[in-house]
């Protein structure tokens, strides 16, 4: 069979209908593809022999410039310890307040406009101020970055992202590098005010630019890149599913308004959220029902076994984390949310906490930020408005770097 780009998600989801906790051969544009989805056999590709299954990043590294993101072995390492402190250690409870008040703001902007879905654009531009407002002291607004340019830069790589450009797209590749260069320039030239502002009071950007002048090979604006888009994106995919959930399952939403409400009296708003063990649930079963990226790709660096099939050197490899989180065999029924399995699972592979950000040694570094502002995000619209949503059928997944529904989320706000 051959995998298209744009049919991804559906691909992987009518996958693991037919063939649960099976892995399977397929093929993309001419070259077979190995997609992993027993969870046994992707911990093993993940975690347990992650040597020799190294990143198969080399469209992003095209698009993006040489990250963290991109790269592996000892340049993957360095830029890891160089950005992780400041993914690890930061401050939860600055982060809650931020990521609530950038929250009610998308909020009063989603019904004001009185749209029928919710637009991927609207929750890109939450999280990315988020982030920035919290790492750097000021929005992409306020600095005038173009965000919609990131989001095509990211479209570019998404395109590829599963196996490169083969034979059949050979007529296209020149325009589409004459296209990707042009963009890429435009957006490291709106970076390079990070470079030359006024930011002496942020640390990872003091860091970043210390690591560029002493020649290190890690350049500030390929990282700010990879920063803005890869962190920012799937954040902004999470939310949106998130809200997909609250008004597809009602009841799940009323329990979860019941436990804001009900709070205790909690020293600070954080520690508020920390104690909110419903909502991280719900988070948890959003993030396995509809993990943002819902894929990993890998290249097999020598010959191996994965479960009973032969891999030879050079084999592409995509680890299905929608395969992993729909296992039947954990799962009573995989198809739909359960907060109490959630809560009594935490530490199972399959839970979305746990898969939708990888594993082993290169797992997602901004976990732990993600769901800070996750559950500051989702319990600040469960205090606001109440989710309905416009359309109960199957989703119409869109694969632009990250999961999404096609057309925007169709779900629509109302205060309460």
């Amino acid at each position: 069979m051959i995998l298209e780009s744009q049919n991804l998600c559906h691909f992987l989801y009518d996958l693991i209908r037919k063939h649960n906790q099976q892995n399977v051969w397929t093929e993309v544009d001419g070259e077979r593809l190995f997609i992993v989805q027993n969870a046994k056999d992707a911990d093993y590709v993940l975690r347990v022999n992650h040597k020799n299954y190294h990143k198969n990043m080399l469209w992003f590294r095209h698009t993006l410039g040489q990250t963290r993101l991109s790269e592996d072995g000892e340049a993957w390492k360095n830029r890891q310890q160089l950005t992780q402190p400041f993914f690890t250690h930061f401050d939860k409870e600055k982060l809650a307040l931020i990521s609530k008040k950038f929250t009610g703001q998308m909020i009063n902007e989603v019904i004001n406009k009185q749209g029928l879905t919710l637009d991927d654009s609207v929750l890109r531009k939450l999280s990315i101020c988020i982030l920035t407002k919290y790492y750097f002291g000021i929005t992409v607004e306020e600095l005038g970055i173009n965000i919609d340019n990131l989001t095509r830069l990211m479209d570019y790589g998404s395109e590829f992202s599963i196996a490169a450009p083969g034979s059949a797209n050979k007529h296209s590749i020149k325009s589409i590098m004459a296209d990707l260069m042009e963009l890429r320039v435009q957006v490291l030239q709106d970076l390079a005010i990070f470079r030359y502002g006024h930011f002496s009071d942020s640390p990872i950007l003091q860091a970043l630019i210390q690591a560029d002048s002493a020649q290190t090979g890690i350049i500030l604006e390929h990282e700010l890149l990879a920063l803005f888009t890869a962190g920012a994106e799937t954040t902004a995919s999470a939310i949106g599913w998130a809200c997909y959930l609250l008004g597809r399952y009602p009841e799940i939403q009323h329990v979860l308004e019941e436990e804001s409400a009900h709070a205790g009296h909690f020293d600070g708003y954080w520690e508020k959220l920390d104690h909110a063990v419903k909502l991280e649930s719900f988070i948890s079963e959003s993030l396995r029902l509809y993990p943002p990226v819902p894929v990993i790709s890998r290249c097999a660096v020598q010959n191996d076994r994965i479960g009973d099939e032969v891999i030879d050197a050079g084999s592409k490899i995509a680890v299905s984390l929608v395969g992993i989180a729909y296992d039947m065999q954990t799962h009573k029924n995989p198809w739909v949310p359960n907060l109490e399995e959630a809560l009594n699972n935490k530490l199972d592979k399959t839970q979305g906490r746990y898969s939708a950000f990888s594993f082993g040694p290169r797992v997602c570094g901004g976990k732990g930020f993600a769901m800070v502002e996750l559950l500051s995000v989702m319990d600040t619209v469960c205090n606001k408005v109440h989710v309905e949503t416009l359309d109960s059928g199957v989703p119409n997944f869109h694969w632009k770097s990250k999961m999404l529904y096609r057309g925007g989320f169709p779900v629509s706000f109302h205060l309460r």
